[in-house]
């Protein structure tokens, strides 16, 4: 069974994934493989079509195949009781070098 594939995921891929991979390819004699995503991947590889299972599972869609990635931001995001008494550790978030986004739920 094929978990995750990284040059489907463009990521993190890398000469690593490559090669791990290719052995993956070399000594299965099936693929149990998440979606046609996959599936269409394995197919461009060479393999043969009759050694794939596809579970039609985890067909997310991405418009147009764009992937956002992640921005780091030094913040922090705090919801719930903001009464000091309760949540002491308010008082001095202004000694801390982070943005406080601060939610009273």
């Amino acid at each position: 069974m094929v978990h995750d594939v990284e040059e489907l995921r463009k990521f993190y891929y890398r000469k690593f994934f490559e090669e791990d991979f290719n052995q993956m390819l070399k000594y299965a004699d099936c693929l149990i493989v998440h979606n046609d995503s996959m599936k269409n991947l394995f197919e461009d590889r060479g393999v043969d079509p009759k050694k794939l299972v596809t579970l039609k599972i985890f067909d997310y869609l991405i418009p147009n195949g764009q992937i956002n990635h992640a921005k780091f931001e030094r913040s922090v995001s705090v919801a719930g009781n903001l009464d000091v008494s309760k949540t002491q550790y308010l008082k001095d978030i202004g000694k801390i070098d982070a943005k406080f986004k601060l939610r009273r739920l």
